[in-house]
């Protein structure tokens, strides 16, 4: 029994140094010191970034005039706001002491020169000024990081989420959007949404198709009250899908009898406003991807004079949509979704809408008199 107990006691014991190194390894050998800075470089001292993963995905910035790009995209625009947010990022890390300098605990933390979570290289003029490897997460705020050719591993401020190494997580989104402010004229087919004074719609080219000039709805509105107070009892009903933008815009050739929806040309501009990209699929043109006979093509004539244009076709071989657009070079994947959207914005028959009639109402301000009838009994019946 004496026996079993000093067994148990020397595993205790073992145990017990055991944390006791691993906690003073986790806690700095150098123990706690004011937070000093990781490096010592300034923002103008880097114009190249390249993060890879362990399995050799490698995402590649460069400043170029002042603008961050893809390198390795064909120099497609980076986003500019993320791109400087992590540098500073970087170049403000602080740390307060090692708290490892051994080779298993770089590999441990997964911050040794061939196992790591990402390997962060900034460099200027194509001479490297810092290597960090950047490893496994101490806590939310703290990621063990090691510069290279040095042992130490410190705690610092850089998460690994940070650092994504796809093209589609850098890439700026909003290249292809063109404000509504902007746009004078869509042309989709054979239809024209064109922005216009309603003060010059009188004298407009009597040459053209049947059109019609969508004011705003106040001017509806008191259209509708006129005709009402003259007596005539069909009241033409409201605009579905009302806007702060539904003055100006005239609809060429309009179906008889209709006007212009307000709510779908509204559906429509946001869709060019708010367009935002979801993967680059290279510079040049693919089998796969359907622009030979496309699903929709769109001119947009911006205010500048300038035409822009889109086209967008399903994937031969997946569900997901190809877009092109003459504002860039790239081609570019729209996930389902967003592609059925941006399709059914634009289909022509849906910028217009029947002018629908109220059924009258029955005048009831002068009610008919109640008629009487005399019921007159038979001769003879009289008592």
């Amino acid at each position: 029994m004496k026996k079993l107990i000093y067994i148990l006691s020397g595993l205790l014991a073992l145990q017990l140094v055991l944390a006791f190194t691993l906690n003073l390894e986790h806690h700095g050998i150098q123990g706690q010191s004011k937070p000093k800075a990781l490096l010592a470089l300034k923002d103008g001292d880097i114009d190249h970034i390249s993060i890879s993963n362990n399995d050799g995905k490698t995402i590649d910035l460069t400043r170029t005039e002042g603008k961050w790009r893809l390198s390795d995209q064909d120099e497609f625009p980076a986003n500019q706001q993320q791109v400087a947010a992590l540098l500073q990022q970087i170049l403000t890390l602080k740390h307060a002491g090692a708290v490892a300098d051994s080779d298993n605990a770089a590999r441990r933390f997964k911050v040794a020169n061939k196992t790591f979570e990402r390997k962060v290289v900034l460099s200027q003029q194509n001479v490297d000024m810092a290597t960090l490897y950047v490893g496994t997460s101490a806590s939310m705020r703290e990621t063990h990081i090691r510069l290279d050719g040095e042992a130490q591993v410190y705690l610092a401020d850089l998460p690994v989420y940070r650092l994504p190494v796809t093209s589609k997580d850098w890439m700026q989104q909003d290249l292809l959007q063109v404000k509504t402010a902007n746009i004078q004229a869509l042309k989709i087919g054979d239809i024209t949404l064109r922005r216009t004074d309603v003060s010059k719609s009188a004298t407009a080219d009597k040459d053209q198709a049947p059109a019609a000039i969508a004011d705003n709805a106040k001017v509806q509105k008191m259209v509708d009250k006129l005709i009402d107070d003259n007596g005539n009892k069909q009241a033409l009903t409201q605009v579905s899908g009302k806007s702060s933008d539904n003055s100006g815009w005239q609809l060429t050739p309009l179906p008889v009898n209709s006007r212009i929806n307000f709510g779908k040309v509204n559906q429509a501009l946001q869709q060019l406003a708010s367009l935002r990209l979801s993967d680059l699929l290279g510079v040049e043109q693919k089998p796969n991807f359907g622009l030979d006979k496309p699903l929709l093509q769109v001119s947009v004539q911006r205010n500048k004079g300038d035409e822009v244009t889109y086209r967008l076709a399903q994937m031969t071989d997946s569900k997901d949509y190809v877009l092109k657009s003459s504002l860039s070079q790239e081609y570019f994947r729209l996930p389902q979704a967003q592609g059925d959207a941006f399709v059914a914005a634009f289909k022509p028959a849906a910028f217009s809408e029947p002018l629908v009639t109220a059924t009258p109402k029955a005048d009831t301000s002068n009610p008919p008199k109640p008629v009487q009838v005399a019921v007159i009994g038979k001769a003879g019946n009289a008592k």
